[in-house]
């Protein structure tokens, strides 16, 4: 199994804001501290898919708190729309967590640019 969409799958749903400023979220991710050095190196497909939403300016990930901070420039999003692209990023994955399975351990390129794709078609949705 691709251990980074079990993980996604179980956890990421389940995150909770846990200190926010304007243009600033830090998230708390459930068992993210328990995340292999498997599906840490996957993270940049994740900072990829955040960033499509326009106004991210930083993804930062830590693995001893299990937390992510996220910064973005508040004349172009808000914090509504941030977690909504979260929550939109969450459900794409889901709905092709058997095409990740398939293909990401032969072809991880093909799998990371057809997830873009579709969060690109839904982030004027958001």
């Amino acid at each position: 199994m691709f251990d980074i969409v079990s993980f996604a799958a179980i956890h990421l749903k389940k995150f909770k804001v846990i200190h926010k400023l304007p243009g600033r979220l830090r998230i708390k991710v459930p068992n993210m501290n328990k995340a292999t050095k498997d599906a840490i190196s996957y993270e940049k497909y994740l900072t990829e898919a955040i960033n499509i939403l326009p106004g991210i300016k930083e993804v930062t990930y830590n693995y001893i708190s299990g937390n992510i901070l996220l910064t973005y420039d508040i004349k172009v999003t808000c914090e509504k729309q941030v977690l909504s692209w979260l929550d939109k990023i969450w459900e794409i994955s889901i709905k092709n967590r058997k095409f990740i399975e398939e293909h990401a351990i032969n072809n991880i390129d093909y799998v990371a640019d057809n997830i873009r794709y579709q969060l690109k078609k839904e982030v004027d949705n958001i």
